[in-house]
Protein backbone atom coordinates (compact mmCIF):
# COMPACT_ATOMS: atom_id res chain seq x y z
CA UNK A 1 0.00 0.00 0.00
CA UNK A 2 1.55 2.98 -0.99
CA UNK A 3 0.23 6.98 -0.82
CA UNK A 4 0.48 9.05 -3.74
CA UNK A 5 4.12 10.25 -3.21
CA UNK A 6 4.91 6.25 -3.68
CA UNK A 7 6.16 5.88 -0.14
CA UNK A 8 4.76 2.76 2.38
CA UNK A 9 1.91 3.92 4.51
CA UNK A 10 2.15 -0.15 6.19
CA UNK A 11 4.91 1.51 9.18
CA UNK A 12 2.65 4.31 9.46
CA UNK A 13 -0.39 2.21 9.68
CA UNK A 14 1.42 -0.41 11.76
CA UNK A 15 2.24 2.14 14.31
CA UNK A 16 -1.82 2.97 14.53
CA UNK A 17 -2.67 0.28 15.73
CA UNK A 18 0.04 -0.51 18.19
CA UNK A 19 -1.42 3.43 19.55
CA UNK A 20 -4.80 2.19 19.37
CA UNK A 21 -3.76 -1.16 21.16
CA UNK A 22 -1.93 0.74 23.84
CA UNK A 23 -4.74 2.48 24.43
CA UNK A 24 -7.23 -0.30 24.52
CA UNK A 25 -4.66 -2.02 27.45
CA UNK A 26 -5.17 0.96 29.40
CA UNK A 27 -8.85 1.70 29.09
CA UNK A 28 -9.07 -1.98 30.61
CA UNK A 29 -6.60 -1.45 33.49
CA UNK A 30 -9.06 1.62 34.40
CA UNK A 31 -11.73 0.27 33.89
CA UNK A 32 -10.80 -3.25 36.20
CA UNK A 33 -9.24 -1.08 38.76
CA UNK A 34 -12.58 1.82 38.93
CA UNK A 35 -14.68 -1.63 39.28
CA UNK A 36 -12.31 -3.32 41.95
CA UNK A 37 -11.53 -0.85 44.21
CA UNK A 38 -14.92 1.74 43.84
CA UNK A 39 -14.53 4.24 46.21
CA UNK A 40 -11.41 3.59 47.48
CA UNK A 41 -9.75 4.56 44.50
CA UNK A 42 -8.15 8.11 44.34
CA UNK A 43 -6.11 8.18 40.99
CA UNK A 44 -4.23 6.40 39.10
CA UNK A 45 -0.62 7.15 37.07
CA UNK A 46 1.39 5.75 34.68
CA UNK A 47 5.26 5.55 35.02
CA UNK A 48 8.44 4.43 33.45
CA UNK A 49 9.06 4.29 29.78
CA UNK A 50 6.06 3.05 28.74
CA UNK A 51 4.43 6.66 29.16
CA UNK A 52 7.51 8.47 28.30
CA UNK A 53 6.43 10.38 24.96
CA UNK A 54 10.42 11.53 24.20
CA UNK A 55 11.63 7.81 23.60
CA UNK A 56 11.08 7.04 19.56
CA UNK A 57 8.29 5.22 18.19
CA UNK A 58 10.92 2.43 17.72
CA UNK A 59 11.64 1.95 21.40
CA UNK A 60 10.57 -1.53 22.42
CA UNK A 61 7.76 -2.10 24.93
CA UNK A 62 7.32 -4.81 26.52
CA UNK A 63 5.74 -4.05 30.20
CA UNK A 64 3.42 -1.23 31.56
CA UNK A 65 3.97 0.03 35.12
CA UNK A 66 1.14 1.44 36.84
CA UNK A 67 0.50 2.97 40.58
CA UNK A 68 -3.23 3.02 41.95
CA UNK A 69 -3.56 5.64 44.54
CA UNK A 70 -6.11 4.33 47.05
CA UNK A 71 -7.69 5.53 50.34
CA UNK A 72 -6.91 2.10 52.13
CA UNK A 73 -4.62 -0.95 51.35
CA UNK A 74 -7.03 -3.46 53.57
CA UNK A 75 -9.58 -4.34 50.83
CA UNK A 76 -6.51 -5.31 48.54
CA UNK A 77 -5.82 -9.18 48.67
CA UNK A 78 -2.49 -9.12 49.42
CA UNK A 79 0.36 -12.51 49.22
CA UNK A 80 1.15 -14.73 52.03
CA UNK A 81 4.55 -13.59 51.52
CA UNK A 82 4.23 -10.14 51.73
CA UNK A 83 1.71 -6.96 52.92
CA UNK A 84 2.60 -5.07 49.94
CA UNK A 85 0.00 -5.41 47.82
CA UNK A 86 0.51 -5.36 44.37
CA UNK A 87 -0.75 -7.20 40.87
CA UNK A 88 0.73 -9.03 37.70
CA UNK A 89 -0.93 -9.17 34.65
CA UNK A 90 -1.12 -10.07 31.28
CA UNK A 91 -2.57 -8.15 28.45
CA UNK A 92 -2.34 -8.59 24.48
CA UNK A 93 1.57 -9.93 25.45
CA UNK A 94 2.43 -6.77 27.37
CA UNK A 95 3.42 -7.53 31.34
CA UNK A 96 1.26 -4.86 33.42
CA UNK A 97 2.91 -4.45 36.81
CA UNK A 98 -0.16 -2.49 39.13
CA UNK A 99 1.25 -0.91 42.36
CA UNK A 100 -0.88 -0.21 45.26
CA UNK A 101 0.04 3.13 47.45
CA UNK A 102 -1.75 5.79 50.12
CA UNK A 103 -1.37 9.13 50.43
CA UNK A 104 -0.34 9.07 53.94
CA UNK A 105 2.66 5.86 52.81
CA UNK A 106 4.25 8.37 49.94
CA UNK A 107 4.03 11.60 52.62
CA UNK A 108 6.27 8.89 55.43
CA UNK A 109 9.62 6.88 54.75
CA UNK A 110 8.46 4.16 57.10
CA UNK A 111 5.61 3.42 56.25
CA UNK A 112 5.69 3.58 52.34
CA UNK A 113 8.51 0.53 52.61
CA UNK A 114 5.74 -1.33 54.51
CA UNK A 115 3.25 -0.63 51.19
CA UNK A 116 6.01 -0.93 48.00
CA UNK A 117 8.97 -2.48 46.94
CA UNK A 118 9.76 0.68 45.22
CA UNK A 119 12.70 3.05 46.09
CA UNK A 120 10.73 6.08 48.15
CA UNK A 121 12.66 8.84 46.97
CA UNK A 122 12.48 7.45 43.16
CA UNK A 123 8.84 7.31 43.60
CA UNK A 124 8.15 10.17 44.73
CA UNK A 125 10.46 11.90 41.89
CA UNK A 126 7.92 9.98 39.81
CA UNK A 127 4.60 10.86 41.04
CA UNK A 128 5.63 14.95 42.14
CA UNK A 129 6.82 15.77 38.40
CA UNK A 130 4.24 15.50 35.84
CA UNK A 131 7.34 14.82 33.06
CA UNK A 132 8.30 11.38 35.17
CA UNK A 133 4.29 10.47 35.30
CA UNK A 134 1.28 10.27 33.86
CA UNK A 135 -1.99 11.41 35.44
CA UNK A 136 -4.16 8.42 33.54
CA UNK A 137 -7.50 8.90 35.75
CA UNK A 138 -8.97 10.42 38.92
CA UNK A 139 -8.08 13.36 41.42
CA UNK A 140 -3.92 14.51 41.02
CA UNK A 141 -2.86 14.17 44.27
CA UNK A 142 0.97 15.80 43.36
CA UNK A 143 0.69 18.67 45.62
CA UNK A 144 0.16 16.17 48.64
CA UNK A 145 3.04 14.75 48.31
CA UNK A 146 6.38 15.60 50.56
CA UNK A 147 8.43 18.54 49.32
CA UNK A 148 11.26 16.86 47.40
CA UNK A 149 13.89 19.83 46.73
CA UNK A 150 16.04 18.60 49.48
CA UNK A 151 15.69 14.87 49.54
CA UNK A 152 18.27 12.15 51.06
CA UNK A 153 18.83 9.07 48.62
CA UNK A 154 19.39 5.91 49.77
CA UNK A 155 22.04 5.25 46.96
CA UNK A 156 22.20 1.96 48.92
CA UNK A 157 18.60 1.05 47.67
CA UNK A 158 18.89 2.97 44.43
CA UNK A 159 22.06 1.08 42.93
CA UNK A 160 20.65 -2.37 44.27
CA UNK A 161 17.90 -2.62 41.99
CA UNK A 162 20.30 -2.02 39.25
CA UNK A 163 22.12 -5.68 40.73
CA UNK A 164 18.96 -6.86 40.98
CA UNK A 165 18.27 -6.82 36.96
CA UNK A 166 21.23 -8.41 36.43
CA UNK A 167 20.06 -11.22 39.01
CA UNK A 168 17.41 -12.03 36.85
CA UNK A 169 19.64 -11.26 33.74
CA UNK A 170 21.77 -14.28 34.91
CA UNK A 171 18.65 -16.27 36.29
CA UNK A 172 17.12 -15.95 32.75
CA UNK A 173 20.34 -16.82 30.55
CA UNK A 174 20.16 -20.65 31.88
CA UNK A 175 17.25 -20.86 29.30
CA UNK A 176 17.67 -19.87 25.91
CA UNK A 177 13.81 -19.72 25.63
CA UNK A 178 13.85 -16.80 28.09
CA UNK A 179 16.95 -15.16 25.77
CA UNK A 180 15.40 -11.88 24.72
CA UNK A 181 14.02 -11.78 28.68
CA UNK A 182 17.60 -11.78 29.90
CA UNK A 183 18.50 -8.53 27.56
CA UNK A 184 15.57 -6.91 28.57
CA UNK A 185 16.79 -7.12 32.28
CA UNK A 186 20.17 -6.61 31.07
CA UNK A 187 19.20 -3.13 29.60
CA UNK A 188 16.87 -2.51 33.20
CA UNK A 189 19.94 -2.92 34.94
CA UNK A 190 22.37 -0.20 32.74
CA UNK A 191 18.84 2.02 32.80
CA UNK A 192 18.70 2.10 36.61
CA UNK A 193 22.36 2.42 37.37
CA UNK A 194 22.43 5.11 34.99
CA UNK A 195 19.95 6.97 37.11
CA UNK A 196 21.63 5.56 40.12
CA UNK A 197 24.98 7.81 38.80
CA UNK A 198 22.69 10.99 37.87
CA UNK A 199 21.59 11.16 41.42
CA UNK A 200 24.48 10.60 43.50
CA UNK A 201 26.84 12.81 41.23
CA UNK A 202 24.39 15.23 41.46
CA UNK A 203 21.66 15.42 44.11
CA UNK A 204 19.44 17.84 42.36
CA UNK A 205 18.52 15.64 39.35
CA UNK A 206 15.21 14.84 39.36
CA UNK A 207 14.23 13.10 36.10
CA UNK A 208 13.25 9.95 35.88
CA UNK A 209 13.19 9.19 31.80
CA UNK A 210 16.27 7.23 30.03
CA UNK A 211 16.30 10.04 27.57
CA UNK A 212 17.23 12.66 30.16
CA UNK A 213 19.65 10.52 31.55
CA UNK A 214 20.97 9.59 28.88
CA UNK A 215 21.89 13.97 28.69
CA UNK A 216 22.64 13.89 32.20
CA UNK A 217 25.20 11.42 31.51
CA UNK A 218 26.40 12.82 28.13
CA UNK A 219 27.30 16.21 30.63
CA UNK A 220 28.64 14.32 33.10
CA UNK A 221 31.34 12.95 30.65
CA UNK A 222 31.74 16.22 29.20
CA UNK A 223 33.08 17.55 32.47
CA UNK A 224 34.70 14.49 33.60
CA UNK A 225 32.35 13.01 36.13
CA UNK A 226 32.39 9.66 34.91
CA UNK A 227 34.43 7.83 32.26
CA UNK A 228 33.36 7.09 28.49
CA UNK A 229 32.42 3.64 30.06
CA UNK A 230 29.32 4.53 31.54
CA UNK A 231 28.22 6.47 28.19
CA UNK A 232 28.96 3.16 25.89
CA UNK A 233 27.25 0.84 28.32
CA UNK A 234 24.05 2.68 28.45
CA UNK A 235 24.16 3.84 24.27
CA UNK A 236 24.50 -0.12 23.78
CA UNK A 237 21.17 -0.55 25.89
CA UNK A 238 19.52 1.75 24.40
CA UNK A 239 20.34 0.65 21.06
CA UNK A 240 19.15 -2.47 21.53
CA UNK A 241 15.54 -1.22 22.77
CA UNK A 242 15.01 0.71 19.38
CA UNK A 243 16.96 -2.32 17.24
CA UNK A 244 16.53 -5.52 19.06
CA UNK A 245 20.14 -6.51 18.92
CA UNK A 246 23.71 -5.55 20.86
CA UNK A 247 26.50 -4.00 18.42
CA UNK A 248 28.48 -6.77 20.50
CA UNK A 249 28.61 -9.99 22.56
CA UNK A 250 25.94 -10.33 25.36
CA UNK A 251 27.69 -12.49 27.20
CA UNK A 252 30.94 -10.58 26.97
CA UNK A 253 28.90 -6.95 27.36
CA UNK A 254 27.13 -8.52 30.68
CA UNK A 255 30.51 -9.68 31.43
CA UNK A 256 32.04 -6.33 31.31
CA UNK A 257 29.65 -4.44 32.82
CA UNK A 258 29.28 -6.59 36.04
CA UNK A 259 33.18 -6.15 36.51
CA UNK A 260 33.24 -2.69 35.48
CA UNK A 261 30.09 -1.65 38.40
CA UNK A 262 31.73 -4.17 41.09
CA UNK A 263 35.38 -2.57 40.56
CA UNK A 264 33.67 1.12 40.83
CA UNK A 265 32.74 -0.32 44.57
CA UNK A 266 35.81 -1.37 45.12
CA UNK A 267 37.98 1.40 43.84
CA UNK A 268 35.79 4.09 46.36
CA UNK A 269 34.61 5.54 42.63
CA UNK A 270 30.72 5.25 44.28
CA UNK A 271 28.88 6.11 46.94
CA UNK A 272 30.82 4.11 49.22
CA UNK A 273 34.06 1.68 49.07
CA UNK A 274 34.08 -1.53 49.41
CA UNK A 275 36.48 -4.88 49.27
CA UNK A 276 35.41 -7.76 47.12
CA UNK A 277 34.36 -9.77 49.98
CA UNK A 278 32.79 -6.80 51.47
CA UNK A 279 30.61 -6.31 47.75
CA UNK A 280 29.14 -9.48 48.45
CA UNK A 281 28.51 -9.20 52.16
CA UNK A 282 25.99 -6.51 50.84
CA UNK A 283 24.46 -8.17 48.50
CA UNK A 284 23.59 -11.33 50.58
CA UNK A 285 22.11 -8.47 52.95
CA UNK A 286 19.41 -7.75 50.28
CA UNK A 287 16.19 -8.69 49.49
CA UNK A 288 17.12 -11.82 47.41
CA UNK A 289 20.92 -12.41 48.39
CA UNK A 290 21.50 -12.34 44.71
CA UNK A 291 23.23 -16.65 44.86
CA UNK A 292 23.70 -16.05 40.84
CA UNK A 293 25.94 -12.72 40.59
CA UNK A 294 27.85 -13.63 44.07
CA UNK A 295 28.96 -17.28 41.99
CA UNK A 296 29.33 -14.97 38.60
CA UNK A 297 31.81 -12.50 40.29
CA UNK A 298 33.21 -15.60 42.31
CA UNK A 299 34.57 -16.85 39.35
CA UNK A 300 35.41 -13.78 37.54
CA UNK A 301 37.81 -12.67 40.11
CA UNK A 302 39.26 -15.81 40.36
CA UNK A 303 39.44 -15.78 36.84
CA UNK A 304 41.32 -12.75 37.47
CA UNK A 305 43.86 -13.97 40.04
CA UNK A 306 44.78 -16.59 37.46
CA UNK A 307 45.34 -13.90 35.19
CA UNK A 308 47.65 -11.92 37.67
CA UNK A 309 45.08 -9.23 37.63
CA UNK A 310 43.42 -8.27 40.93
CA UNK A 311 40.09 -6.99 40.75
CA UNK A 312 40.11 -6.84 44.90
CA UNK A 313 42.76 -3.92 46.28
CA UNK A 314 42.95 -6.24 49.76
Amino acid sequence: MRNVKGQSLIPFIESLRDIISREKILELIIKDLKKDQGNNLLSIYGIGSYFDSNLPSDWIQNDIDIIAIVNSLNPIPKQDWTEVRFEKRKIEEIDVWIGFNTIEGLQEKNRFQLESFANYEWSLIDLKFSKNSKLLYGKNIRDQLPNIEEIEFDYDDILIRSFYHLEKSLKKTRDSRDALKSFMEFTKAVFKFGFYLCVFLDNHYRLTSITATAKKLENFLIIEKIDKKVLDFFMEAINFRRKSQFGKDFKILRTNFIIYTSTLFIKGNLHRKMSFEELKIFLVSRFNQFPLLINFLNKVKKKYYQSKLKIDEN
